[in-house]
């Protein structure tokens, strides 16, 4: 089977660790980066005293992204978004 093109929205489990993923990527985003400022004394002590509760997250999402990647790999899906709308330019799963 060649690699096909389709919409992301199709593949329901991709879907869905995707969603996870982003709402997670939002929590580390909102609830530590913009947080702290890393300029101040107290900023940085905070950045050092979330930094594994944070890894676990980013972890986290890890997980869910290489999920996501074994779903593509398995159906030899090349997926694209909104962004990117061609094969030429879109990332294959394995990144090639």
């Amino acid at each position: 089977m060649s690699a096909q093109m389709i919409d992301k929205g199709e593949l329901t489990g991709a879907a869905v660790l995707l969603d996870s993923a982003l709402c997670l990527m939002q929590d580390l985003t909102e609830d530590y980066f913009v947080k702290y400022d890393y300029q101040s004394e107290d900023g940085r002590f905070g950045i050092v005293l979330d930094y594994n509760r944070y890894r676990s997250y980013a972890q986290a999402i890890y997980e869910l992204v290489f999920q996501m990647q074994k779903i593509f790999d398995k159906n030899e899906i090349t997926a694209y978004s909104a962004l990117t709308k061609t094969a030429d330019t879109a990332p294959t799963a394995t990144g090639n």
